[in-house]
This record gives structure tokens, sequence and C-alpha cells, in this order.
């Protein structure tokens, strides 16, 4: 007959089937949290450029970099630089040659560095024309007012790294959620299935 539990308590084989129980439970836990970490299953950490002209700049730390921009033109003769863009149209050069744009801010286009400029400074002359974008050539020429502002303010960008805590909530609920299963699955199997199979197999039916 197979022993009752206040019997099977006085056996010495059935406590040290629950340290068994206890141990092997901890390195299946073990396994399956290192198996994830191994695979790359957590991606926490982000990475963005804040820009000194936000207000917040000060309060995150990161490699800070200059921005910078530069315009110049470029003939059939070669390339040439140093004059102005206003003063490249009086001259009439723009008409019949290109402009290259030189530009450099974090991860910003120059576009979009002026939207995001915009944003935190809105009364800016820049942001309250539309002239800003001058098409020439098929190609989006700026305005020298950006190089204005970078010059003058000496615009930074700073790289920083943080957590998405909200990633971070749920993949830690997912991994908790998913843990519990496999332990109690574990437990199941051990205490359950092998362990009153092999009790059933001693000791017989009655």
């Amino acid at each position: 007959m197979i022993p009752t539990k206040e019997q099977l308590n006085t056996k010495w084989w059935h406590r040290f089937f629950k340290v068994i129980l206890i141990v092997s439970t901890i390195i299946v836990s073990f396994v399956f949290v290192s198996l994830i970490s191994n695979e790359g299953g957590f991606d926490w950490e982000r990475s963005k450029y804040v820009y000194s002209f936000e207000s917040d700049y000060s309060k995150h730390e990161g490699e800070e970099r200059d921005c910078s921009y530069h315009s110049y033109y470029y003939t059939d003769d070669g390339v040439e630089g140093g004059r102005t863009y206003r003063r490249l149209q009086r001259e009439g050069i723009i008409a019949t040659s290109g402009i290259r744009v030189s530009f450099e801010c974090g991860n910003l286009t120059l576009s979009e560095f002026i939207s995001k400029y915009c944003e935190n400074k809105p009364t800016e002359s820049i942001c309250l024309k539309t002239e800003s974008f001058i098409p020439t050539s098929g190609i989006l020429i700026e305005s020298p007012k950006v190089e204005n502002i970078i010059n003058s303010e000496g615009v930074q960008s700073k790289l920083i790294h943080y957590w998405d805590w909200k990633i971070v909530t749920k993949d830690v609920s997912i991994l908790i959620a998913l843990l519990t299963a496999i332990i109690i699955g574990w437990i199941a199997l051990l205490k359950y299935g092998i362990y009153k199979a092999i009790l059933y197999i001693v000791y017989g039916r009655n």
C-alpha cells in the first residue's frame, strides 16, 4: 500500500526528494533566465540626442559634440567658398552653379534641425518665415540664418543613454509570468508525475 503523507515524512528518501525538488527548481530557474539573457532577450537601454537649445539639456549626462554648418558653392571650374549665400545671389552665381551644404548636429537632418529648434524657440525670426527653404537646382537650400544660429549660439548635441522603463516593466512582467509557469510545471512534473509514478511502481496498488 502506498504510504500516507505522515508515513512518507518519516522516510529518509522522501526528505531527500524534497531537497532534490528545491535544488532542481532553483537550477531550472537559473538556466531559464541565463538562456533568455544569452539570446539577447532583454534590450532595455536606449539612446538619443538632446540639443543645447532644449531647456533640459543640462540635466543630462553624455558625450557632447559641437554642431556644424557650412555652405559653399561649386562651378564647372571647381569648388569655391568664402562668400555668403546672399552675395552669391547678387553675383548671379547661384543661377549657374550648385550649392553644397555640410551640416552635422546629432542625428538631425537640416530640415529636422529647424523644426526641432522652432519647437523650443518659436519666436525666433527663422521660425516666423517660410522663406527658409529656397529650392535651387532641385536641391533644398537653407537660409544663412541656420549657420548664424549654429555659430552664434554654439549649438551642441549630446548623446545620452537611458532605460526605457515601459519596456523594462513589460519584459519583467513577461519574465515573471514565464518563470512562474515553468516553476509550477517543473514542480508538478517531479512531485505529481515522476514521484507519484515511482511510489506506484514500488508499492503497487494496494
